[in-house]
């Protein structure tokens, strides 16, 4: 079995990651963290020096891979850069994903229409099995 399993730092991780690592079994696991969109260094607003986004995107990714923890022997983690739940649901096709397995903060339907929702995402743009994991 392939697993692909959509990890992002928060509370819910280790949740996904348990999760991902039961499914497989004998089988492969791709982490996948995807990250925001590149965003150009602007000065900052009193005139001083620009923020390095680059560095603060790096130091968020250290952060989200080190809450992932060691990976076990079957698992290889993937960062890339773009849309959550359209990268994480292209990934999955192009590795032949038997099941995605992403979090969820169970924000509800209301929260979910204002701030946008990955696993709402997923489910509905995925052609493959959806193991939704709650914290």
């Amino acid at each position: 079995m392939i697993v692909v399993a959509g990890v992002d730092g928060s509370e819910h991780t280790k949740s996904v990651v348990d999760a991902a690592v039961q499914y497989a079994a004998d089988g492969e696991i791709h982490f996948v963290y995807v990250t925001s969109y590149a965003i150009y260094p602007y000065g900052a607003l009193d005139g001083g020096p620009p923020v390095d986004f680059e560095r603060i995107q790096r130091a968020h990714t250290d952060a989200v891979w080190a809450e992932v923890g060691e990976l076990p022997q079957n698992a290889q983690a993937v960062t890339i850069e773009g849309d959550a739940a359209s990268t994480i649901v292209d990934y999955a096709k192009s590795v032949d994903a038997d099941l995605i397995v992403i979090g969820s903060r169970g924000r509800g339907a209301f929260g979910s229409l204002l701030l946008g929702s990955v696993s709402h995402g997923v489910v509905h743009a995925a052609d493959r099995n959806v193991l939704i994991v709650r914290p």
